[in-house]
């Protein structure tokens, strides 16, 4: 392979790019297929088809009640679904130009229309939100050991070669998801961990040091001469030399080494090669820590040898077992002992360097055939064993349960990112304004009274449990939060239940929670005591509020706490709707159908600012319910920001779907009246508008 350029990656991973391959097999040699599918380029989430179903449903209401409201709400729904396919398409684009544009050469020479259509591009982009890679895994001879597809680096011992590098894109939205596959060609090799302790054989071979000794200092050589330098012997001086370059010159002394010992590898010996690589790396980490070693440590396995530690980890990355089908296992021995042998004697300056032999088992066909050769009078056989059996290192023995094997440590894809705390603090803002412009349009239709008060609250109470309480410490998700939920929907329906018995106690003079007390005279066949006389009261309130009423509403006192009872079940069912990131942007859809009745029963459209304001808070709330990742593949935990910081950050992100969300909004109700006149050309009929005048519910 080609000489390349490597670097560390912050992991203890190398990596570095390779050559692409020339042919690709997609047999099974060394390993299995490709088994990855060809992503989708462009699809509709689930939160796409729901946006298109709520939008039609509001044209074909708002056609039929001729309410600008709900026809302002289907644009905004079709104004988002259009934008977000725009910046899914953009986005995929922008990932495929990525890669071609790294140097500052092509930006220089770019012209200014170019590189403003590339800023746009950047800005409406939408933007990469996961990336997977396919891999493959190789051996010391270049065989594919396995395909994986993963979103983050491998972490298991290995060498592997990127395929390709599949990028996903999903708009502000997330109603679009755009995929881009682009071609990659990155060696990555993650080496052996040195063991903590290590083998005793290894011990007593660093111990003595003899072996090591310096070799002997030669006087002069005939092939390298220098100028001639004080202090240089007189038998030094070459005067052939002299003569020629009429100067004196001196004959180049060579610089003393030490023998260091070559670390061989038995790969065809049966046992765990992870151990063996894990071995072979300790054994090398110590031997080059030695003084004088630098990078003259080397590795051979019999057929591919290293020098160095960048080749020597590359190798032990990616040390595989041989497979056991050579019918002459000796002759493979042999040969393997004779390569060798051969690098032990070209390593040094003396005879031969003594040899470390890695291996599973004391006696192995490699370490008969070394003993046999004159460089194997020097052999050290170090036997590689498992964590989980390894007894002889010094100390206490390590428990299985400390040092068991880890399990498969391929990462898998890791999911699209989640919604941080500053996206659910804008959420339950928009939350609270929507529950406000709810209540407000409700005061037009019924009379106000205690129960706008006791709604509000308990409608604020569900949003914030359901929104920002899960941040709080302990309640994020689990037994904590439900636990939290569960004691706010008790507190909520406390709250009305009281508000309703004080209400009946302020206006009619009965305490409903005596035993004894007559509900008679509010007309209610029920006794008071405990809670049975909540249903009565609701029953007779709502009958109140339905016969005989004209719009709007006068509410008496039974009827004022009936609604006030209401609000309890209500909250709960808006607090089970907004602890849901992806639901949570239905709650628009109930200032609007309460802006849209007020249109029918009291002909009053709703206020332009009001709708906005409502559109504005439904389309924050379905961008706020997604996550965005970190620009330029940031992570947050790895120098952890002041919380200042990340509170700015969060809110930049969040800035491009915020203006989209005002700017689809204010399109919406400027083209509402031309669209809710046009919306009458639909032949479907339902009979709403008719019904409600026929109906005499509306005041005169």
């Amino acid at each position: 392979m080609a000489a390349t350029r490597a670097r560390s990656a912050p992991n203890g991973t190398t990596q570095r790019d390779a050559r692409p391959v020339a042919a690709r097999r997609h047999g099974k040699e060394g390993g299995g297929p490709r088994a990855h599918r060809r992503p989708i380029p462009l699809r509709p989430t689930p939160r796409a088809l729901a946006v298109l179903v709520v939008g039609a449903a509001c044209l074909l209401l708002g056609s039929q009640t001729a309410s600008e409201a709900l026809v302002a709400g289907s644009l905004a729904c079709a104004f988002a679904l259009v934008a977000a396919l725009a910046s899914a398409l953009a986005g995929r684009f922008a990932a495929r130009r990525a890669p071609a544009t790294t140097g500052a050469a092509e930006a220089t020479d770019a012209g200014a229309a170019r590189r403003l259509a590339a800023v746009a591009l950047d800005l409406i982009a939408a933007p990469a939100v996961q990336s997977t890679t396919v891999w493959e895994q190789v051996d010391q001879r270049g065989r594919i050991v396995r395909t994986l597809e993963c979103g983050r680096q491998p972490r298991e011992r290995g060498l592997y070669r990127s395929l390709e590098t599949t990028i996903t894109c999903r708009d502000v939205f997330g109603l679009w998801v755009a995929r881009r596959t682009l071609a990659e060609r990155r060696e990555l090799w993650v080496p052996p961990k040195a063991r903590p302790r290590p083998s005793r054989a290894l011990q007593d071979l660093l111990a003595n040091w003899s072996p090591f000794a310096l070799t002997a200092q030669r006087e002069r050589s005939s092939t390298l001469v220098r100028p001639y330098e004080q202090g240089d012997p007189l038998r030094a001086v070459s005067w052939k030399a002299t003569a020629h370059h009429d100067t004196l010159m001196s004959f180049e002394q060579e610089r003393t080494e030490r023998v260091l010992p070559l670390i061989a590898l038995d790969v065809a010996a049966p046992g765990d090669i992870d151990a063996t690589a894990e071995e072979a790396a300790d054994a090398f980490a110590r031997i080059s820590s030695l003084r004088g070693a630098r990078g003259t440590v080397r590795v051979c396995d019999g057929i591919t040898c290293a020098s160095g530690e960048q080749e020597a980890m590359r190798l032990l990355a990616s040390l595989q077992a041989e497979p056991a089908s050579d019918p002459d296992a000796a002759h493979a021995a042999r040969a393997r002992a004779a390569t060798i042998a051969r690098q032990a004697r070209l390593g040094s300056r003396a005879d031969t360097a003594p040899i470390v032999l890695v291996a599973g088992a004391q006696d192995t066909p490699l370490a008969r055939a070394l003993h046999e050769l004159p460089e194997g009078r020097a052999l050290t056989v170090l036997v590689a064993q498992s964590p989980r059996h390894r007894t002889d290192a010094p100390g206490r023995r390590e428990t299985a349960e400390k040092i068991a094997p880890r399990r498969d440590a391929i990462p898998r894809t890791p999911p699209l990112p989640n919604p941080d705390g500053v996206s659910d603090a804008l959420s339950w803002i928009c939350c609270l304004g929507l529950i406000a412009l709810t209540v407000r349009s409700a005061t037009a239709l019924i009379d106000p009274s205690s129960w706008q008060v006791v709604g509000a609250a308990v409608l604020a109470m569900a949003a914030t449990a359901a929104t920002v309480a899960r941040w709080i410490p302990g309640l994020r998700r689990g037994i904590g939060r439900a636990a939290a939920l569960v004691g706010v929907g008790l507190l909520i329906a406390i709250t009305c239940i009281t508000a309703a018995a004080s209400l009946l106690l302020t206006q009619t003079g009965i305490d409903v929670f005596a035993p004894h007390a007559s509900l008679t005279s509010p007309g209610i066949d029920a006794h008071g005591g405990g809670l049975g006389w909540v249903i009565p009261v609701l029953v007779r309130g709502i009958e109140e509020l339905y016969f005989g009423q004209w719009v709007p509403v006068h509410v008496s006192a039974v009827s004022d706490a009936a609604l006030t009872l209401a609000a309890a079940p209500l909250a709960l069912l808006l607090m089970a709707l907004m602890a849901s990131r992806r639901a949570r942007a239905l709650l628009a859809c109930l200032p609007l159908a309460l802006s849209a009745t007020r249109f029918c029963f009291l002909g009053t459209p709703g206020r332009p600012f009001e709708l906005a304001v409502i559109l504005a808070s439904g389309l924050a709330l379905l961008a706020l319910g997604i996550g965005t990742a970190e620009p330029g593949g940031h992570d947050a935990r790895a120098d952890r920001p002041a919380l200042a910081r990340i509170i700015a950050r969060a809110l930049v992100r969040r800035v491009p779907a915020l203006i989209a969300c005002a700017v689809i909004s204010w399109c919406a109700c400027a083209l509402a009246p031309r669209a809710t006149v046009a919306s009458q050309a639909i032949p479907i009929d339902f009979g709403l508008q008719s019904n409600v005048l026929s109906a005499s519910s509306v005041s005169p």
